[in-house]
């Protein structure tokens, strides 16, 4: 399965990333919950934490940032039943 952060670098210029794996797949998780609105699930919180610690690897500048950072803080109040 392809996932939605995809590796530009390699796909299109045949260069490989700096990014760790682990946070390709950590962004992947949660790119999926968000999208199948399952942000309460632990397999969301789980890849929230990776991708904390897996970022300070990240240059400040990389692009990608933006989007961790969106992940990170993304959060959503539960409903009351």
């Amino acid at each position: 399965m392809a996932g939605y952060l995809g590796d530009a670098l390699k796909d299109r210029f045949d260069l490989e990333t700096e990014r760790p794996p682990e946070l390709t797949k950590a962004v992947n998780v949660a790119l999926s919950a968000i999208r199948k609105n399952k942000t309460l699930s632990s397999d969301f919180i789980n890849a929230q934490r990776r991708i904390r610690n897996l970022r300070s690897n990240l240059l400040l500048d990389d692009p990608i940032n933006s989007l961790l950072d969106a992940i990170t803080e993304f959060s959503v109040e539960p409903e009351d039943e």
